[in-house]
C-alpha cells in the first residue's frame, strides 16, 4: 500500500516536472521571440523633433550613473539606482556611449528585464499549464499597453505571486520565503518608489484581509480549505517588513559612507516627497473615451466577481491566494492611472488587471483539480462572459499588432538581422539640430550645466557634464525638494551656467499648463536673482545661457490691497489697476482624505484687465494643509528671458485689475479642494535701475556679413504677435524688436526685406502696414529711421547706412496704416553687411 502511494506521489512529481520543462520552453521561445520583434523596432536615427519631456529623465538615468552619481544618493527622483544600472546596458548594443542615441536600446534592456520578470512569474503560477501559457503570452503582448510587459507592473506582479505561493509551504520556508519577498519588495524600490509603495500596500491589504478571512472562515465559506492561523498571516507581514527596512538600512549605511552630504535617510524622505508631490501636482483628467472606460470598469467588474466566486468554488488554497492578491495588486497599480489620466497612464496601469484577466480566463476553460464538485456551470458562464470580454478588449482596446508584423519580416527575410545589429550599433542623432555649435560655443569648458526644467537631452548632446540635484527640475514638486534644489545649486554656483528653456516652446512647453513659476518658484526666483543672460540671444529653440551675477540681486515686492468675494467654488480677487512682471499669491488648498485614492483637482486662475483676459493658468498645491507662496508671470511668453537681461521690456510685465479663481473642471476620480484661501498678493518687479551692467557692443570688422535674427533674445517659432521665424522676424503692428548693441566700421549698412505672411494677402479687412527700420545711437544722437508702407500683396527691400565709431541698437518696428488686421509682417533676412551704392 505504502509502496503504491509512494509510486503515485512520484509520478505526479514527474509530471509536474515535465510540465515546468514544457512552460521553461515555451516562456524561453516566447522571451527569445518577443526580444527579436522589439529589436528590430529599435530606432537607429534621432532627429531634434523626437527629444521630449520624458526623454530628458530616461536618458539622464544612464547619464547620471556615467558621471557616478546614483539616484537616491546623489540626486532624486522616482526612479532608484536599479533603473540606472539597468539602463546602462544598453550603451552595450551601440558604439556611441553617449546617451542621447540611447533611448531605443535602453528601452529594449528595460523590455528584456521586463520580459524575464514576466515569465517567471508565469513559471511558479501553477495554474497556468503549458497550453495555456500560449495564450496568456500571447493575449497580453497584444493587448498590453506597450506590446511587452511593464517592469514595474511586472515586479509587483511577481512579489504578489511569491507572496501567495509562500503561504502554502511549511512553516520554516515560509519565513525564508518572507525574507526573499522584504528583498524583491527593496529590489522594486531600487527600481522605481512607488513600486515598493504598491508592493506594500498590496501586501498589507492581502494579509490583513487573510487574517480576517481566518477568524472567521465560515463567514466567507472558506472552512473547507486549509487556512493558516491569523497570526501566521501576521508573522508573515512581520518579517517581510523586517526584511524590507534591513535592506535599506544596509543601502543607509553605504549612502552615508560614500557621500559625505548625504542626510539621514535622504533617500527615503526625498523620494516619499516626490511621490506625494507628484500625486498632487501632476494631475491630468480623465481622458479615455466612453467605450474605452467602459471596457476597463468591466475588466475589473470581471476580475472582482471571478475572484469572489473563486473563493467559493475552488478547491486551491494556493489558487485562492494567487487570485486575491493579483486582484488587490491590479488595483492598487490602477492607482497610477488616477493621478495622470491619460490615455497612454491609464493602459499602462490596467496591465496587472489585464494580466488576473487572461489567468482567469484561461483557468475556467480547463478541467483541472482547481474546482470543487458541481462548479461546472458557474465555470462555463464566466468563462463565457470572458471570452465576450476578450473580443470586446481585442475591439476597443489598443491591439499591439505590430508584434506580429515584425514577426513575419523576420521569418521572410524581409529584416536582416544582420543588417539591423549593425544599424543599432551605428546609431546616431542629429547632435547639431538639437545642440547647435554656437551653444557649445557659449559655454564654458570648464563649467557644469544646469538644464532647466527638463531638457537634460541638451547638456548630453553637447557632452558636458551636468548638475541635477533633482532628475528633471519640475520634479521639485514641493518647497523642501526646491530648498534642495537651491541648496545643491548655492554650493556650485560659481562651477555652473544654466541652459533655460523658456516656457512656449518644444524645450520647456509648460507642463499642463501650470507655469514654472508656480511649480517652482523657490528655484525660478534663486535663478533670477542669482543669474543672468550670459549673452542676449537666443540659442535654439528658446535655449538661453545664464552665468552667474557678479553680485546676487533682491526682486522687489509690493503689497497689493484687494477685495475678495467668493460665490461657491469661485474666488474673485478686485484691486486697482496693477503692473508686475510677477504676482505673488499667499494660498492654503487643503484636501480631503479620499484625495488620496483620488486626483486632487487643481485651480484655474484668470487674470483679467479692464474686462479683457490677459492670462489664464493652473495652479496646484505645492504644499498641502499649509500656507505656501508660488508666483505667476504675467509677460509675455516670449519675454520671459527679460527677467535674466537687467532691463527693462514692455513685454516682460503685465497689467491685471481682477483675479478669477475657480476649479478646473471635474471629471471621473476628481476630488475638489475642502478649502482654497487666499492670504495676501505681492506685485514682483525686478530692481533694474540698481542692476544696469555695461552693455558691450559686438563689434563688426570691414567686410563682415551679420545675421540679425540669429543673434537675437526672441525665441524661435510659437504663435506669438513677436516672434523669431526662418531667416527673420514676425512683428504684428504694434510691436517691436530692439536688438544689440553693435559697433560697425564705416561702410556698413542694416538691411532687410518687408513683407506680409501669405495668409494676409486677399484678406479685404486688410490694409496694410508700415515697417519702421530705427538705428539707436548710443551715445545719444538722434536716431536715424527708414520707413516704407505696404499692401498685403506688396514687398520692399529696406537699407539704412549705419552711424561709424559709435555704438547703436537696431529696432525693428511695425506700425499700422489704418486698422491692425492682419498685419502679419514678416521682416526677412535683416542683416548688417557692407553698403551696396
Amino acid at each position: 500500500m505504502k509502496s503504491a502511494e509512494g509510486g503515485a506521489v512520484r509520478a505526479q512529481r514527474d509530471a509536474a516536472r515535465v510540465e515546468y520543462a514544457h512552460k521553461a520552453i515555451l516562456l524561453c521561445v516566447f522571451t527569445v521571440l518577443s526580444a527579436l520583434t522589439h529589436y528590430v523596432s529599435i530606432i537607429t536615427y534621432y532627429p531634434a523633433a523626437f527629444f521630449f519631456l520624458d526623454m530628458g529623465w530616461f536618458l539622464g538615468l544612464q547619464e547620471q550613473l556615467q558621471q557616478g552619481r546614483l539616484l537616491g544618493r546623489d540626486l532624486y527622483f522616482t526612479y532608484g539606482p536599479l533603473a540606472q544600472i539597468i539602463a546602462s546596458f544598453g550603451s552595450l548594443l551601440r558604439s556611441d556611449p553617449s546617451p542621447v542615441v540611447g533611448y531605443a536600446t535602453t528601452m529594449f534592456v528595460i523590455e528584456l528585464a521586463s520580459q524575464l520578470v514576466f515569465a517567471s512569474a508565469l513559471m511558479i503560477l501553477r495554474e497556468v499549464r503549458p497550453l495555456a501559457l500560449v495564450f496568456v503570452c500571447t493575449a497580453y503582448i497584444l493587448l498590453g499597453s506597450r506590446g511587452f510587459p511593464s517592469l514595474r507592473a511586472q515586479m509587483l506582479v511577481f512579489s504578489s505571486v511569491v507572496l501567495a505561493v509562500s503561504l502554502t509551504a511549511p512553516q520554516r520556508v515560509r519565513r525564508f520565503y518572507a525574507v526573499i519577498i522584504g528583498m524583491l519588495w527593496f529590489v522594486g524600490q531600487c527600481l522605481t518608489t512607488d513600486t515598493a509603495i504598491y508592493a506594500l500596500a498590496t501586501a498589507s491589504l492581502f494579509l490583513g484581509m487573510m487574517m480576517m478571512i481566518a477568524l472567521r472562515p465560515r463567514w466567507f465559506a472558506l472552512n473547507s480549505v486549509a487556512l493558516l492561523r491569523p497570526r501566521d498571516y501576521l508573522e508573515m507581514l512581520i518579517i517581510v517588513l523586517f526584511s524590507f527596512m534591513l535592506c535599506n538600512l544596509i543601502l543607509e549605511i553605504y549612502f552615508q559612507a560614500t557621500q559625505p552630504y548625504y542626510g539621514l535617510f535622504d533617500n527615503i524622505r526625498y523620494n516619499l516627497a516626490i511621490v506625494s508631490g507628484y500625486a498632487r501636482t501632476m494631475t491630468v483628467p480623465w481622458s479615455a473615451d466612453s467605450l474605452e472606460s467602459a471596457t476597463l470598469f468591466m475588466l475589473m467588474f470581471f476580475n472582482a466577481v471571478s475572484v469572489f466566486l473563486i473563493t467559493r468554488i475552488s478547491s486551491s488554497i494556493r489558487f485562492i491566494h494567487s487570485s486575491i492578491v493579483l486582484l488587490i495588486a491590479g488595483v492598487v497599480f490602477f492607482r497610477g492611472a488616477i493621478t495622470r489620466s491619460d490615455e497612454g497612464h491609464i493602459f499602462d496601469a490596467s496591465d496587472i488587471l489585464l494580466f488576473l484577466f487572461l489567468v482567469l480566463v484561461i483557468s475556467f476553460s480547463v478541467e483541472t483539480s482547481l474546482w470543487r464538485d458541481g462548479s461546472r456551470q458557474v465555470q462555463r458562464r464566466l468563462r463565457l462572459f470572458g471570452l465576450i470580454l476578450l473580443v470586446l478588449l481585442a475591439s476597443w482596446w489598443r491591439v499591439n499588432t505590430y508584434v506580429f508584423r515584425n514577426l513575419i519580416d523576420i521569418m521572410t527575410g524581409q529584416v536582416s538581422l544582420r543588417e539591423k545589429v549593425e544599424q543599432i550599433w551605428s546609431t546616431r542623432a542629429d547632435i547639431e539640430a538639437l545642440a547647435p555649435s554656437s551653444l557649445r560655443e557659449a559655454l564654458d569648458d570648464n563649467k557644469q550645466v544646469v538644464n532647466f526644467p527638463y531638457a537634460n537631452y541638451i547638456g548630453m548632446a553637447l557632452g558636458k557634464p551636468t548638475l541635477a540635484p533633482i532628475l528633471q527640475s519640475y520634479a521639485a514638486l514641493n518647497e523642501q525638494l526646491q530648498r534642495l534644489y537651491v541648496d545643491r545649486l548655492r554650493a556650485a554656483q560659481s562651477q555652473v551656467e544654466v541652459i533655460y528653456a523658456i516656457e512656449g516652446v518644444s524645450n520647456g512647453a509648460a507642463i499642463d499648463n501650470v507655469q514654472y513659476a508656480s511649480r517652482l518658484p523657490v528655484i525660478v526666483e534663486y535663478l533670477i536673482e542669482h543669474f543672468h543672460l550670459k549673452y542676449d540671444r537666443v540659442f535654439s529653440d528658446g535655449l538661453y545661457v545664464l552665468a552667474p551675477r557678479e553680485a546676487p540681486i533682491e526682486l522687489l515686492r509690493r503689497d497689493v490691497a484687494f477685495e475678495l468675494v467668493r460665490s461657491s467654488d469661485v474666488i474673485t480677487i478686485t484691486a486697482d489697476s496693477q503692473m508686475c512682471a510677477f504676482l505673488e499669491m499667499d494660498l492654503m488648498i487643503d484636501y480631503p482624505v479620499i484625495s488620496l485614492a483620488g486626483r486632487p483637482r487643481a485651480l484655474i486662475a484668470t487674470f483679467i484687465d479692464n474686462g479683457k483676459t490677459v492670462l489664464t493658468t493652473r495652479l496646484v498645491a505645492i504644499e498641502e494643509g499649509r500656507p505656501f507662496a508660488t508666483l505667476v508671470y504675467l509677460g509675455q511668453p516670449h519675454g520671459f528671458s527679460r527677467v535674466f537681461a537687467d532691463e527693462y521690456h514692455q513685454d516682460m510685465v503685465g497689467v491685471f485689475d481682477t483675479v478669477v479663481i475657480g476649479l478646473e473642471p471635474a471629471s471621473l476620480f476628481s476630488v475638489s479642494p475642502s478649502r482654497v484661501a487666499v492670504g495676501g498678493l505681492r506685485c514682483v518687479n525686478l530692481p533694474l535701475d540698481s542692476t544696469a551692467r555695461e552693455r558691450r557692443p559686438y563689434v563688426l570688422t570691414s567686410g563682415e556679413t551679420l545675421n540679425l535674427w540669429e543673434q537675437s533674445w526672441l525665441p524661435i517659432g510659437g504663435s506669438g504677435a513677436l516672434r523669431r521665424i526662418d531667416n527673420g522676424f514676425f512683428i504684428h503692428s504694434g510691436y517691436s524688436h530692439t536688438i544689440g548693441p553693435y559697433l560697425a566700421p564705416p561702410g556698413m549698412c542694416i538691411t532687410a526685406t518687408a513683407a506680409f505672411h501669405p495668409e494676409a494677402a486677399g484678406k479685404p479687412e486688410a490694409d496694410g502696414a508700415e515697417f519702421v527700420a530705427t538705428i539707436l545711437p548710443l551715445s545719444g544722437a538722434s536716431p536715424m529711421s527708414s520707413t516704407v508702407a505696404l499692401a498685403p500683396d506688396e514687398s520692399a527691400r529696406l537699407s539704412l547706412m549705419l552711424p561709424n565709431s559709435t555704438p547703436f541698437d537696431v529696432r525693428f518696428e511695425t506700425l499700422p496704416r489704418g486698422n491692425s488686421a492682419w498685419d502679419w509682417a514678416l521682416w526677412m533676412n535683416p542683416r548688417i553687411e557692407p553698403c551696396r551704392y
